[in-house]
């Protein structure tokens, strides 16, 4: 069953992450799409916050959080530079076994200072 979670979970952050980079040529989508992002945000957060997710899941994860950040940018900053936004990156960064997902938080956590 964790198995199935985990790859469930998977895919749908690789289908937010092909909506959310599918969305950047396009101002008007982005618009449509940014009533959606705190549920998109806030799903990131719950998975993160389980244990029994696998690295790629938190990759994926956390990957979505910076495709957040390049494709709205300022329209959403006051919801990715919260302490809880900024804790998943670092622990991440700190805590992953994967040095990919490494490399994933440490770009995420770039994008999210430089807004």
């Amino acid at each position: 069953m964790i198995d199935y979670q985990n790859q469930l979970r998977e895919s749908i952050f690789e289908s937010y992450t092909g909506i959310i980079q599918g969305l950047r040529a396009d101002e008007n989508a982005i618009q449509q799409f940014l009533p959606y992002v705190v549920n998109v945000v806030k799903f990131v957060l719950f998975v993160c916050n389980q244990h029994n997710r696998s690295d790629a899941v938190t990759c994926k994860a956390v990957g979505v959080l910076g495709d957040v950040c390049i494709a709205l940018g300022d329209k959403v900053k006051n919801l990715l530079v919260q302490e809880v936004v900024t804790k998943v990156v670092e622990d991440c960064i700190n805590n992953s076994d994967d040095r990919s997902t490494q490399n994933i938080a440490e770009w995420v956590q770039k994008q999210i200072a430089s807004l």
